[in-house]
């Protein structure tokens, strides 16, 4: 294919990305967001922080080692300057249990006796004015409100359930997680959104880390695979159904399965007990009752079921079974000549590398011998065959005895060497198709396996129910 022909890759698979023409913000964004010691009017924030719509980035000074700034020394800069504390008090204010460490909690209480994270979060296109307490016993609010100012000059602290607004965000942003985790779809979602920074990108679907404490709900990878999928549109929905019904059906297994030892060990002991009823009651009849012509009656049916079973074991084989086991003799035969045939162009092919790599060895010697071309005999110097230069005696003659591959010019050498080649490309070829042959071959000959067993287990019904019987007159 020319330069000219080729399909570009976007041109195939790309495709325009755009948002619905009816959303004109986020359904979920934060606009604000205020740190205070104290929950009242016109106070002077500890920090407040003011989002625009789309990338924001949170920026600390560089360290500078002329100063004492820097990871774990006092001032603001480099690592120790709260940016992970500040990601984590977001979470915090969208519904995340815990916004820090125990450490860290149990050191801002000890500074601050009253602390609060105030934010302005909009859902879905309503305003909602969140507070929660960093220290202090003071209830968690959300109420629905366009301003800060507003809601603090108010009663205080606001009357406004936290988890009606949670709901909020569950319902208008955890739509496609909810088929999956039924009532309980933002809180698998929230770690995807706000990944702990511990846990580092290791993967696509690790989203928490243990050294965070951090709010983790208990799901596989593969369940987090899926939700992002899920997200993403990726998933359809009847998949959701069928995966629903899986795993009602494998806990159902997994619940009757656990009750199994109990039901087991409860018939046995059932087993136990009527087993001592009937030996007693059998053991009460026998000391009245001569039991001499029936134990002679069960032993003649016994010996008679015994003689049909054999009679059984000689009979010639079914149809059914004949025709199945021809058939699994055949598929045996049809797999072993294919593993024999690998095996035999394995060795050829093995024997056709060495002879391409003998002639291209002959064909580097000459070369580096300089015996390179027929000229240089008709001048008299010496050719480009090793015998004839050896018979000469020709300074740059490679030493050792002749054979046949002496006897050849440095093109025809090359020449055996390429031919050498298809034939190793051919043979190569042929044992790929055949190796892609076994495969088929071998499940045939397990499903001919299968098959004459089936087949065996139907002609032999019968007498493995007398069987059965025989050993149960043994038995008694």
């Amino acid at each position: 294919m020319s330069k000219t022909e080729q399909i570009h890759f976007l041109d195939r698979f790309g495709r325009d990305v755009a948002p619905k023409a009816d959303r004109d913000e986020p359904l979920l964004w934060f606009q604000e967001l205020r740190l205070l010691d104290k929950l009242a009017p016109n106070v002077t924030p500890i920090r407040e922080f003011k989002f625009n719509r789309g990338l924001n980035i949170l920026w600390a000074e560089p360290e500078d080692p002329a100063t004492n700034e820097g990871l774990y020394r006092d001032g603001l800069a480099g690592h120790a300057t709260g940016k992970t504390l500040f990601c984590r008090i977001l979470r915090h204010l969208i519904g995340e249990l815990n916004y820090s460490t125990k450490t860290l909690k149990d050191s801002v209480e000890k500074e601050f006796l009253e602390l609060w994270a105030i934010a302005l979060v909009r859902v879905n296109k309503t305003s909602w004015v969140v507070g929660r307490a960093m220290a202090g016993p003071t209830p968690d609010f959300a109420i629905r409100a366009d301003s800060i100012d507003t809601v603090l000059a108010g009663e205080l602290p606001p009357k406004g359930d936290f988890t009606d607004y949670v709901s909020e965000i569950e319902k208008h942003c955890a739509a496609p997680v909810e088929a999956l985790h039924p009532g309980d779809g933002w809180r698998h979602l929230l770690p995807w959104l706000g990944r702990d920074q511990e846990a580092r990108f290791t993967s696509a679907h690790e989203w928490r880390d243990t050294a965070s404490e951090a709010e983790n709900p208990q799901s596989s990878a593969q369940e987090r695979q899926i939700t992002m999928r899920a997200v993403l549109g990726l998933l359809a929905s009847k998949e959701t159904r069928i995966r629903k019904t899986l795993q009602d059906a494998t806990a159902t297994r997994d619940r009757e399965e656990a009750k199994q030892p109990a039901l087991n060990e409860a018939a046995q002991r059932s087993r136990q007990t009527a087993l001592l009823f009937v030996r007693t009651l059998l053991q009460n009849i026998a000391d009245d009752t001569d039991l001499t012509p029936l134990v002679g009656r069960l032993e003649g049916e016994r010996e008679v079921r015994e003689e049909w079973v054999r009679k059984q074991t000689t009979k010639a084989d079914t149809k059914e079974v004949s025709d199945a086991r021809k058939a699994q003799q055949a598929a045996v035969r049809a797999l072993q000549t294919a593993r024999t045939q690998i095996e035999s162009r394995r060795s050829e092919l093995k024997s056709i590398e060495i002879q391409r790599a003998n002639a291209m060895s002959y064909a580097e010697k000459a070369k580096k011998g300089g015996l390179v071309s027929g000229k240089r005999a008709s001048e008299g110097w010496c050719p480009n065959k090793f015998n004839v230069a050896q018979d000469r005696g020709c300074p740059n003659a490679p030493k050792g005895p002749a054979d046949s591959e002496s006897a050849l010019t440095i093109e025809e050498l090359e020449k055996n060497a390429r031919e050498l080649q298809d034939q190793v490309t051919a043979i190569s070829s042929e044992i790929a198709k055949l190796e892609s042959t076994v495969e088929r071959l071998e499940l045939g000959e397990s499903q001919a396996g299968d098959s004459l067993d089936s087949a065996l287990a139907r002609a032999n019904a019968e007498t493995i129910r007398v069987s059965r019987e025989v050993e149960r007159f043994v038995a008694a």
